[in-house]
């Protein structure tokens, strides 16, 4: 099994406040009791937050509550929800015997998936129990399965289970005993979190191992059959996956690592922070995360590069980001804000580290990207709007001495910030550019 795993040494300085990024605040709510969770409708246009048994809705572009569903007869508050790929469906879960299936488009309950049934025969054929609680739910992006962590049998039992919606049938199951009659003093070993991937294809699931040290099995969601397995830690504050939607990865911590693992590649980046790290959330369009580590306010970091890019000045944790790339915050005051982070500090020096700059920038048309080493011959660039458009694109050569040197003209595209991406057979570059008149 295939694994690079590459260590980069990251040091996070708390900059003063006057050194913070000028963060624009779009809208803030007033105080949300019982807060549990935010998510950001596949469209874009609706936000959704959980306060207790209620759903909000809301529109992303004011933060304005449109709507209100309230959960009946569920005796506790639901803590974490999942929707599919249309937008229609969603999964509840939370300190209740059930998950629950609900039709947003036509504003009902579709059903409550409370029983599992075994074949095992160890436990007898055709066991049927109650599951106590979900720990963990998440709704495939079809809609078609749901995949979770469920508490039974008085809590002896952690059942990482798949059911299929239509029938409530166990397609797939993982169990693990949480007490050992003969070795009482031996520590919990269960489940703990299971989480589709953004396309569908994979399903994540964290276990909490005898020894202390927690693994991350990633399955094949339609065959079921383990992929990879990813060493991390697990702590009670914070037990679920963060991925991105702009490639296929997504977070794992070990301790103060940070584990970017890219499930395509089966690779690996391991980053040494200063502290344990949180509230991870992706850039939809570029290779950024918005995290907090340790104690200090949540900052903007370069996975690709390792470096931390700036600190946020709002105060709180970013929750999740929306598709034209802001961050829902949870803030103080118990507050929910849309906030618009400088993703990139845009200067005529783009990366320090490296060596590797881009000028002038602002730019009326000319780019010239130099390199502090020789590259490859040929390359492919693409100049990518804040929507995700393509909007210029070419294969050229180096036209600089020694090859070290590009030079791009985006006269012919608008006024306005734009993402260039930089491809060879060898490695891949971004900058953000703003083109001006």
């Amino acid at each position: 099994m295939k694994k690079l795993i590459l260590l980069i040494v990251l040091t996070v300085v708390t900059l003063p406040q006057l050194c913070y990024a000028e963060d624009e605040v779009i809208w803030e709510t007033e105080k949300i009791s019982y807060f549990h969770g935010v998510l950001v409708a596949p469209q874009g246009d609706i936000l959704y937050n959980l306060r207790g048994k209620d759903l909000q809705i809301r529109r992303v572009d004011d933060g304005v509550v449109i709507d209100s569903i309230i959960m009946e007869n569920i005796p506790n508050y639901l803590y974490q929800m999942s929707i599919t790929d249309d937008g229609r469906y969603m999964a509840f879960s939370g300190d209740n015997p059930y998950v629950i299936i609900y039709d947003l488009q036509e504003r009902k309950e579709l059903k409550r998936i409370t029983t599992i049934a075994y074949e095992r025969d160890e436990y007898g054929k055709n066991v049927v129990y109650d599951a106590e609680n979900w720990v963990s739910s998440s709704i495939s992006p079809d809609g078609t399965k749901i995949t979770g962590i469920v508490n039974a049998r008085i809590g002896e039992m952690t059942n990482f289970v798949v059911i299929d919606i239509a029938t409530e049938k166990v397609v797939f199951e993982q169990r693990r005993i949480t007490y050992d009659h003969f070795n009482p003093d031996e520590p919990f070993y269960k489940w703990h979190s299971a989480e589709f991937s953004p396309d569908g294809k994979y399903i994540v699931s964290q276990l909490e191992f005898r020894s202390g040290s927690d693994s991350v099995y990633i399955y094949d969601a339609n065959t079921f059959e383990v992929y990879d397995v990813v060493l991390n830690s697990y702590d009670n504050e914070y037990n679920s996956f963060s991925f991105s939607y702009f490639k296929p990865l997504f977070t794992a911590r070990m301790g103060k690592r940070l584990i970017i693992y890219d499930l395509v590649m089966k690779e690996q980046k391991i980053f040494d922070l200063d502290g344990n790290s949180r509230n991870i959330v992706f850039s939809r369009n570029d290779d950024k995360i918005a995290l907090q580590i340790g104690t200090t306010a949540p900052v903007i970091m370069d996975y690709k590069k390792g470096t931390v890019l700036d600190t946020l000045s709002y105060i709180g944790l970013p929750h999740i980001s929306t598709k034209d790339n802001n961050l829902v915050y949870f803030g103080i005051g118990f507050k929910i804000a849309l906030i618009k982070p400088n993703w990139n500090k845009i200067t005529s020096v783009s990366d320090n580290n490296n060596g590797d700059y881009i000028s002038p920038n602002p730019t009326t048309g000319d780019l010239s990207i130099n390199f502090s080493n020789k590259r490859a011959s040929f390359f492919h660039y693409d100049i990518i709007s804040n929507s995700g458009l393509v909007v210029l694109s070419d294969d050229m050569g180096f036209l600089g001495k020694d090859n070290n040197n590009l030079k791009i003209n985006i006269s012919p595209i608008s006024n306005g910030q734009y993402l260039l991406r930089i491809f060879s057979d060898q490695e891949e570059f971004v900058f953000n550019i703003i083109k001006e008149n």
